[in-house]
């Protein structure tokens, strides 16, 4: 397949699912944040 095709593809699956989206993302960034926290506290003790 082209990389283009897969590209325009995968923009108009996440813009008819913008609440599956929405939540992924937010998973994502909460996750990374909590480690980030969790190591900041760790080393700063």
């Amino acid at each position: 397949m082209n990389i283009t095709k897969n590209i325009l593809i995968s923009q108009k699956i996440l813009l008819v699912h913008k609440i599956r989206t929405t939540l992924s993302l937010s998973g994502v960034i909460i996750g990374i944040s909590a480690v980030i926290i969790m190591v900041s506290m760790g080393k700063s003790t």
